[in-house]
């Protein structure tokens, strides 16, 4: 068999996702987040291309025209260490050959005029943020415009010279005027939409609880709060579609109809009720030889062990794309623009769909050069297989890209859930084959204790308010899919009550260390958390 090519093996479709399987850096997403916030999804192009570095940035700062920052033409050292160790992300440092400019930490909304294109991928996670908000509460983009441009006059594209803002900010602001860029005149088109509509829409809510603190909270602090939430969602969205996309292709192949979410229907904050719902198991002790980690082992394993038949499935659709690709081209059949668009060929395939999947067996078979075919039995049986050619196809892109890509998604997943950092809820020890576990973080579970002392009514104003910890604990269940103990309808096996009620032990310990909770006596009604900063948006 031959090694087959990139049309043969191409992974990612934005009919699923937009996020390739690559490991993702949250700040740089939110600097590529920024520029698409700026001009409304359109394109952005620099008047002057030009590669972004230290001693340009330098220069900036203490030469001719500095008067953005007085004083530090005579300190060039003291300049060139806050650059470089509180103003920029620098890949590969220590690196003379090598070392790149990322971009500047992202303070502010004109912070993407600093960042060099090619260092600052982020591998979709922007756009597929983007999509979320945009088709769940496209209100909401304006608001998030408004608080990460504080102090932009929007004509001019600079710093308007009055607004309060932090040293830092001020700082990116001063360099970042420094550069022109002029938007795309045409409009952008619009992202696709979401395969799970409730994930956009918890994120939305998510977000708009967060920006109550706008003013309450450091700005600093509540942008990371901001970012470890877009993490979060991405993480949970991919997790979903773990178990989404391949129950659709089975659907389709079958020729019925998945089950229909209700959620999707409704405007609430939950996926209790959904069908691709999941739980995660999450450890609170931070010990990884506890009873709660070894329940979130089990737990992650679950998860993790559905990236075949994702990866399988994902195959699947590109294959179906290729074929709407030709059809389209030939002028037999309309573009294909959305995942149901090339499901709908699967559920109804065309007469000729063996055939064209057939020839591309032949394609990848036929070797002048090698025998490779006989020698082989797998591929042999899988020729033979009484299978439609599609099917049989797919499964030779598997056996050759299948670990492969598998890894690829596994490291997505790792980096999206913040793999053993503090705004994450997956960790690993030092060993690379060490089994990981899911554990919350604790930035992670500050930021969702601010999200839960946040409430609304209908119609009302958002204020802060007191929670009991049972609800918070109901809470992160309906919400995230994050089980600290176990739910009254599951049967618990006798000898995991002790690591339950640890878990829960856990959290309580934990939510006292932050400063929410302070257990004042037995009563029930007194497990109660305090809101942190008092919020009143009426």
């Amino acid at each position: 068999m031959k090694p087959l090519g990139r049309d043969q093996t191409a992974f990612k479709t934005e009919q699923i996702t937009y996020l390739d399987r690559k490991s993702i850096q949250l700040d740089r997403m939110l600097l590529r987040f920024f520029e698409l916030l700026r001009y409304d999804g359109r394109k952005v192009y620099r008047r002057q291309t030009r590669t972004i570095d230290v001693e340009t940035l330098l220069q900036v700062m203490t030469g001719p025209s500095s008067s953005r920052f007085p004083g530090f033409a005579e300190h060039t050292a003291v300049a060139r260490t806050w650059l470089r160790g509180d103003l920029l992300e620098i890949m590969h440092r220590g690196r003379p050959d090598a070392e790149t400019v990322v971009g500047p930490r992202p303070f502010h909304l004109n912070a993407f005029k600093l960042t060099n294109r090619q260092a600052v991928q982020d591998y979709g996670a922007s756009e597929q943020i983007w999509a979320l908000i945009y088709h769940a509460d496209r209100p909401l983009l304006d608001q998030l415009r408004e608080f990460f441009g504080k102090g932009l006059d929007r004509a001019l594209d600079r710093y308007d010279q009055s607004t309060g803002l932090d040293l830092e900010t001020l700082a990116v602001l001063g360099l970042a005027d420094n550069v022109a860029v002029s938007p795309a005149t045409e409009a952008p088109p619009e992202p696709v939409r979401p395969l799970c509509a409730a994930q956009g829409r918890i994120l939305a809510d998510d977000l708009r609880s967060l920006l109550a603190y706008d003013g309450v909270v450091p700005r600093h602090v509540l942008a990371g709060y901001l970012r470890t939430v877009m993490g979060l969602h991405l993480a949970l969205l991919m997790l979903r579609l773990l178990r989404l996309v391949p129950s659709l292709v089975g659907a389709a192949a079958g020729g019925s109809t998945p089950p229909a979410c209700p959620v999707e229907q409704t405007p609430g904050a939950s996926c209790r009720d959904c069908p691709f719902g999941f739980e995660i198991t999450v450890d609170l002790t931070d010990e990884p030889l506890s009873g709660p980690a070894q329940l979130a082992r089990i737990s992650t394993a679950e998860h993790f062990a559905r990236i075949p038949e994702y990866v399988r499935a994902v195959f699947l659709v590109n294959r179906l794309k290729d074929y709407a690709r030709v059809q389209a081209a030939s002028g037999r059949r309309a573009r294909a623009e959305t995942l149901d668009d090339l499901l709908a060929i699967l559920r109804d395939p065309p007469g000729d769909l063996d055939g064209f999947f057939a020839a591309r067996i032949a394609d990848v078979l036929i070797s002048p050069d090698s025998q490779d075919e006989d020698e082989d039995p797998v591929v042999k049986e899988i020729v033979g297989l009484d299978l439609p050619a599609l099917d049989r196809f797919v499964e030779l892109v598997c056996l050759q890209r299948l670990p492969l890509e598998a890894k690829h998604v596994m490291n997505l997943l790792d980096s999206l859930s913040q793999k053993n950092r503090p705004g994450g809820f997956l960790r690993q020890t030092a060993s690379a084959r060490a089994p990981r576990w899911f554990a919350l973080g604790s930035h992670l579970l500050e930021t969702l204790v601010h999200i839960a002392v946040v409430g609304r009514s209908e119609g009302a104003p958002l204020t802060s308010k007191t929670v009991l910890v049972d609800e918070f604990v109901a809470w992160l269940c309906d919400r995230y899919g994050f089980v600290v103990y176990a739910p009254e309808f599951r049967a618990v096996r006798p000898e995991e009550h002790e690591a339950w009620q640890r878990n829960e032990q856990a959290l309580r310990e934990r939510l006292h260390e932050i400063g929410f909770f302070v257990d004042l006596s037995d009563a029930y009604n007194s497990q109660t958390l305090r809101p942190r900063y008092e919020v009143n948006l009426g």
